[in-house]
């Protein structure tokens, strides 16, 4: 029997479809797509090093890291965020991004706009329909606009037919589970019917698929034993705070 095919939205697919192994064709058009730029070219992409960590390791998504060299210049990180919790944190991942430019640096002309992309396969802001948002943080200490931006693509809010737009045929692509939505996406965009013609190849392969399934599996396994950990640690360190606090208003009354 047939196996089906691995989900592209699983962040360890991802990467290997769009950093690892993946062609840079892909992860510049996806970048156009989403950033709504025309001057994304293979040649003005730089994937950086896409996750330092071992591909064993599960405690965090996985992220495709990247830097457009171009007229467009920009740090990019891919994350597709396992919960509302971990989306949550896009902004301080890309505060990230930002600060890791600052320090050391002279010339504040020569940031780059840091951008963030989260990819959900949840709602995460139930109250506005559109499938695609987009953030923006400016600073006038800075005398900087537009330096950071946030891009969240809730894949549950995907139209059912083409609204037009390149970032369409790619959502489709990724929120797909049936070979007839597979199919859909390739038909609008060459690129993504090379990146179709990838995953075939990655589901196919025994290693990569364990691999990933395993990750999907077990992350989440992880992160709520590590919330529970943290709850009872912070349950732990205010019933001690409010054992202290009394003697310490006893000790020093004013």
């Amino acid at each position: 029997m047939e196996l089906p095919l691995l989900s592209p939205a699983n962040d360890l697919v991802f990467l290997w479809l769009f950093g690892i192994t993946g062609s840079p064709k892909a992860t510049a058009d996806f970048l156009k797509a989403v950033l709504e730029i025309d001057t994304a070219e293979p040649s003005q992409l730089e994937i950086a090093d896409t996750d330092a960590r071992d591909l064993a390791y599960v405690d965090e998504p996985f992220q495709v890291r990247a830097e457009l060299t171009g007229d467009d210049k920009a740090i990019v990180e891919i994350k597709i965020p396992f919960d509302r919790d971990h989306a949550r944190r896009l902004s301080f991942f890309n505060n990230q991004l930002l600060l890791n430019q600052i320090e050391g640096i002279e010339d504040l002309s020569l940031l780059k706009k840091t951008v963030t992309i989260g990819i959900m396969n949840f709602v995460h802001l139930p109250l506005d329909s559109k499938y695609h948002n987009t953030f923006s943080m400016s600073s006038t200490t800075l005398k900087l606009t537009a330096f950071s931006e946030i891009h969240t693509i809730e894949l549950p809010k995907l139209p059912a037919e083409p609204d037009g737009t390149p970032l369409w045929a790619w959502a489709k692509f990724l929120s797909a589970r049936e070979t007839d939505d597979f199919v859909a996406a390739s038909r609008l965009n060459p690129i993504i019917e090379e990146t179709y013609e990838e995953l075939k190849a990655l589901s196919a392969n025994p290693v990569i698929r364990t691999r990933a399934e395993f990750h999907s599996a077990i992350l989440p396994a992880i992160r709520i034993t590590a919330r529970r950990h943290w709850i009872e640690g912070k349950e732990c360190g205010l019933s001690e705070a409010l054992k202290v606090t009394p003697r310490y208003y006893d000790e020093f009354p004013n």
